[in-house]
């Protein structure tokens, strides 16, 4: 279902069926097993590496807001 954004008539919002809510929480905790997964086989040095890259990326990316 979608209805206009009440202040903002760029906008529109949008609300998720039971089904869709199901669907995305379904979706999200296998994003989050794999992503943890994938993680797990980091050694402390990879990681503390990964965790800089994301510091960076997250720094960028509000320069350019």
């Amino acid at each position: 279902m979608s209805e206009p954004h009440s202040t903002d008539r760029r906008d529109v919002l949008l609300s998720l069926t039971t089904n869709g809510r199901e669907k995305t929480t379904r979706a999200i905790r296998e994003k989050e097993s794999i992503f943890y997964e994938t993680i797990s086989g980091l050694t402390n040095s990879q990681l503390k590496e990964y965790i800089e890259m994301l510091k960076n990326l997250s720094q960028k990316k509000r320069m350019i807001r």
